[in-house]
Parts: C-alpha cells; structure tokens; sequence
C-alpha cells in the first residue's frame, strides 16, 4: 500500500499536456493528469456526446464554434439518462453519422477553445468504491472505479469525498450480526414499472462492473438495463432480473442473437 501511494505522488509530479502536430491536419492532444480528474472528465465528455440531438438543418448566422461541435440551440436528448431500458435512438428523427467517439472530440474541442459546454447535459456521475477507513483517514487503502478498471489513490478519493461544491450519494456495503437490524438490500426490492429507479440503476452498476455479453468490457455506468425476462413477459424489475448490456449487446439480445435467458441463468 505504501509502495503504491508513493509511486502515485511521484506519478502526479510529471503530470502534463502536450500537442503532436501531424501531417494528415490532425492533431494529438496528450493529458497526463489524475485518474479521478480524467474519470470527471470522461464521464461528462461521453454523457454530453451521448445527449446530443441529431442533426437538424441549421441556420446561416448560427457561431461558427457551435457548428464547429454539432451543437444545436435546443434541448437535448438524453442518451445517458437513467432510465436506459428502452433505446432512445427513437426519439428523434434525423440521422446524425457521427459515432459516439468523434461526438466525444468535437465537444472536447469546443469545451477547450471557448470554455462554453452550450445545451448539452453536463452532470456525469463517477461511481468508486472506497474503504470506509480510507474516508476516515484510518487507512491509505485506494478506491476503485465501478468497473474494477481504475485505481484512485486515497488522498484523492478523500479530497473528492471532502468537497463542499461535489454532490455525494453513499451506499453502504457490509455485513450485520442481527440481521432484523440490516438495511433492505435495494437488489432484492420489485420496483413498480418498467424503468430502474437511480438506486437500483447505481446497485447494478456495483455489483456488475461491466457489460454483462461474453467478454465485453464497456463499464456498466455506459451500458443500458436489461430485463433478462422481458418486461412484457412478466419479468420483475428487480435487481436479479436486471443486468447491464451496452447498448450493442443490447440491441443484439432484442433481436435474438444473444443467448436466450431465463430464470435459471438470472443471478
């Protein structure tokens, strides 16, 4: 542990930005910085690619810098919104042929040159796991990412916990002796409706980590909810029926090409 906290003190010290000028006219952007920075700034970055709308005809006196990013005057579809059980593609007419990935550097860009994010949704929660004795000073054990990917050393993950201006939700994991005293596991609650509610939606994101498709590893705060028995079916939506699927897997499971489930493949 203290191996690890000295080799990420001496990590920050060579933080930097740098720019590698091709000659294609594209350029690399470098960041060395934080984890727990990097993870703030790509969960907005991908929230914000994910919520834009799809192309509409525009303007000819609409800012350069707005065209420049593929960002319309007017409310956005929510892409990345908490209730994922449906797919929100539908819910606009044009195409944009943009993937998500030349979205996420277009809007980087424009953030970058003008320091504007205009009508994008913005707020991006990060999901960590941490110690409750690294949050009470009482161990130097690192946090992790939801998706076991990432590791955040604990003065970070305490600066982040201590921040007055960070809105915080906290979900005690752990055993209790008499269990008539132990907290309802969200997990095993059925919900009402088709749609997760936000606590049940940051369970799964816990408990599964990742896509649930055979060797898939896009972290579940990406992926959409999947009732293993179709809601239509009868399926409960309750933590054991619901598992996360990006949003490739998904569309593979409602058009047959996945493996079918059922109540003896649901955990």
């Amino acid at each position: 542990m203290e191996l690890f906290n000295q080799a990420a003190e001496k990590a920050k010290e060579r933080r930097y930005a740098s720019f590698h000028h091709g000659h294609d006219g594209m350029s690399l952007v470098e960041l060395f910085i934080p984890t727990i920075e990097a993870k703030a700034i790509e969960k907005k970055v991908n929230a914000a690619a994910r919520g834009m709308n799809r192309t509409q005809p525009r303007d000819r006196d609409e800012l350069p810098h707005l065209a420049a990013a593929g960002i319309d005057g007017y409310t956005p579809v929510d892409h990345d919104a908490r209730c994922q059980d449906h797919d929100p593609e539908v819910a606009t007419v044009e195409v944009n042929d943009r993937t998500i990935r030349q979205r996420e550097a277009d809007l980087l860009s424009a953030w970058l040159r003008d320091g504007h994010c205009y009508n994008t949704p913005i707020s991006a929660k990060i999901c960590v796991m941490v110690p409750e004795e690294t949050l009470t000073g009482e161990s130097d054990e690192p946090a992790i990412s939801a998706d076991r990917a990432s590791i955040i050393p604990a003065a970070d993950i305490r600066k982040m916990a201590a921040d007055p201006e960070a809105e915080h939700q906290w979900y005690t994991a752990g055993t209790r002796t008499n269990a008539t005293k132990a907290d309802r596991d969200i997990l095993t609650v059925i919900y009402n409706g088709r749609f997760a509610p936000e606590r049940l939606r940051d369970a799964i994101i816990f408990r599964d980590g990742i896509c649930q498709a055979t060797s898939c590893t896009i972290p579940a705060e990406r992926s959409d909810l999947d009732h293993q028995i179709p809601y239509e079916q009868a399926g409960p939506t309750t933590g054991p029926n619901l598992w996360a699927l990006c949003r490739r897997h998904h569309r593979l499971k409602s058009h047959g090409y996945l493996p079918p489930t059922g109540p003896s493949q649901i955990r």
